[in-house]
C-alpha cells in the first residue's frame, strides 16, 4: 500500500509512505516501489523498504508440493522453528489427506525446531490438495496450517484417456459404406514423461472395430497412434472397443484406452 503527495511545489518537499501488510510474512523482507515524476533529470526513482518481521514461529513454507512419477519415492520437508525462549512443542491436530500423504514430526531438541516430513502415498496418477494443522504450545500462535499440493503422473502418458468418434446417423454410415468415402481419424499421443527410451512393442484392439497405425514422432520419447473405424463392423447403438498399448516401461507395460463410436437410428 502506498500513500504519497501528488504535487510538490518548486523547492518544496513531498512525502511517500510505503505500508506492508505483514500478515503471513516472516523473517527478512525487502520490498521496492518505483516512483515516476515529471522531473526531466530524474523521471524514475526506486525506493525500498527492508526489515525483519519477528514471529513467534518461523515456518519454512506454508505450502508443500509433492510432484513426481507413479512408483517414485516422493517426499518433502518443512522446518518449523520457535523464536521464543520457551521450547516449541508441536502436535498434529488433523490431516485432510490421510490416505494420500503421510505426515511426521521430527524434533531437533538442540535447535528448538521441528522437521515436518511429507510422503506421498498415492499409488496411481492424480492430483490432490489438502492441509495439515499443527497445535503449538505458544499462546500467541497456537496453530499452524501447512497446505499440501500433490501432482503424481505416470511415467508413460497417453492422451486422451478416452477416445470418441462421436455420433453418426445409421443412414450416413450406410452411404459411406456404399461410396467408400473417407472417415475421419482420431489420434492418441503417447509420450515418456522422464527419460528417452520409450518403445511401443505392440498395439491391439479388443474387438477390432477400428484400425490403428503407429508413428514415432520423437525417438524414445513420443508416439502418435491414428485410429480409423472399420465401417463394415459398426452396428446400431454404442460401438465400444478397447485400445491396448504395450510398452517396454516397467510399471507401464500396458496402457488401456476405451474407444467409442455411437451409431444413431
Amino acid at each position: 500500500m502506498v500513500q504519497y503527495d501528488r504535487t510538490i511545489p518548486p523547492g518544496g518537499k513531498g512525502k511517500i509512505t510505503l505500508k506492508i501488510q505483514t500478515k503471513n510474512l516472516r523473517g527478512r523482507i525487502h520490498k521496492t516501489a518505483r516512483v515516476f515524476s515529471n522531473d526531466l533529470n530524474n523521471p524514475k526513482l526506486n525506493i525500498a523498504i527492508a526489515g525483519n518481521i519477528w514471529a513467534p514461529i518461523l515456518v519454512g513454507t506454508n505450502r508443500v508440493f509433492l510432484r513426481g512419477m507413479v512408483h517414485e519415492d516422493i517426499t518433502n520437508t518443512v522446518i518449523v522453528k520457535g523464536q521464543k525462549q520457551e521450547h516449541l512443542q508441536l502436535e498434529i491436530i488433523s490431516m485432510s489427506l490421510p490416505e494420500k500423504v503421510e505426515v511426521a514430526l521430527h524434533r531437533k531438541k538442540e535447535e528448538g525446531s521441528y522437521v515436518v516430513s511429507f510422503k506421498n502415498l498415492l499409488k496411481d496418477e492424480g492430483f490432490y490438495a489438502g492441509e495439515v494443522r499443527l497445535l503449538t504450545n505458544y499462546v500467541d500462535e497456537p496453530e499452524i496450517k501447512i497446505q499440501i499440493l500433490g501432482a503424481i503422473q505416470p511415467l508413460v502418458v497417453a492422451r486422451p484417456k478416452v477416445l470418441t468418434f462421436g455420433s453418426m446417423p445409421e443412414k450416413d454410415l450406410t452411404q459411406m459404406r456404399q461410396s467408400g468415402s473417407f472417415v475421419a481419424t482420431r489420434q492418441v499421443m503417447v509420450y515418456l514423461a522422464k527419460g528417452n527410451n520409450l518403445k511401443i512393442k505392440k498395439v491391439e484392439l479388443e474387438k477390432s472395430f477400428f484400425t490403428v497405425s503407429t508413428k514415432e514422432l520423437q525417438p524414445g520419447k513420443r508416439y502418435q497412434l491414428l485410429l480409423k473405424p472399420i465401417l463394415e463392423k459398426l452396428t446400431k447403438g454404442q460401438n465400444n472397443d478397447l485400445l491396448r498399448i504395450h510398452t517396454n516401461q516397467e510399471h507401464n507395460e500396458m496402457l488401456e484406452i476405451p474407444v467409442h463410436f455411437h451409431i444413431l437410428e
